[in-house]
């Protein structure tokens, strides 16, 4: 719901297809924007979710914060944490891309507040 949130970039360039980059919060299931901005084709892939974990399968290296599921693998980078602070309730920071079919992120990095 971007009804009243800034687009300090105009809404021009608002297309099927565009990249943007949107910073707000989640309120019953739905992403409220505060701020719409254009991404260049640099950035085209790449997430960034901030939140509580919400649910966890540490054997099946994946869980949810926001409502989105979180794959990780031996490639994914721990800041400062490691898989054993994967634990729900705990405050994580994900940096990631969607893959094709857009159902999950795939986690390059993953920082968990201890």
């Amino acid at each position: 719901d971007a009804s009243n949130a800034a687009f300090p970039d105009g809404t021009a360039a608002l297309v099927l297809g565009a990249k943007v980059e949107v910073k707000g919060s989640a309120r019953a299931g739905v992403l409220v924007a505060e701020r719409v901005e254009i991404e260049d084709d640099d950035d085209a892939g790449e997430v960034e979710l901030h939140g509580s974990i919400e649910s966890a399968d540490v054997t099946a290296q994946q869980f949810v914060v926001r409502g989105v599921r979180v794959v990780w693998s031996a490639a994914t980078q721990f800041d400062s944490s490691t898989a054993a602070d994967i634990v729900v309730g705990r405050q994580v920071e994900v940096h990631g891309v969607l893959p094709a079919d857009g159902t999950y992120v795939e986690a390059s990095e993953i920082h968990v507040e201890r």
